[in-house]
């Protein structure tokens, strides 16, 4: 993984990252689903690729109106009903959309994994996308 993507509260392949160490070399702790930490580089930590199991998991439901699997979070970003909207082309790559409608879908960003998911998530909203 890119060090400069890692965010605290980032799920990746060995768990939740939970401290970041920018001594010399940038150096994470992880805490895995057993609560063991972890002392990880960033070239050690894996992504994990997004799927529609793990979108459901951070309360996106799936909108069977559109074209594709589209997933709806359910906060909305403003008064004007906007809302977020990935879609899934394939396990691994979505286009994160915004819109108050079904007609003027832009495309915010191609992601792949769910560290980015989540990043974004939280660079759009201030609020940490958390798992339900």
């Amino acid at each position: 993984m890119k060090p400069q993507e890692i965010r605290i509260g980032n799920i990746t392949s060995h768990g939740v990252v939970e401290e970041i160490n920018n001594d010399d070399s940038p150096h994470f702790c992880v805490v895995d689903a057993e609560g063991r930490y972890w002392d990880n580089k960033a070239n050690e930590i894996n992504p994990i690729t997004i799927t529609e199991e793990w979108l459901l998991r951070f309360g996106f439901w799936k909108d069977d109106r559109c074209q594709g699997p589209l997933f709806i979070i359910t906060n909305l970003l403003d008064k004007n009903h906007r809302f977020l909207g990935v879609n899934l082309i394939q396990d691994g790559l979505v286009t994160f959309h915004h819109s108050s409608d079904y007609q003027e879908m832009g495309v915010i960003r191609h992601i792949e994994f769910v560290h980015q998911l989540q990043n974004l998530y939280f660079a759009l909203t201030g609020e940490e996308l958390e798992l339900k």
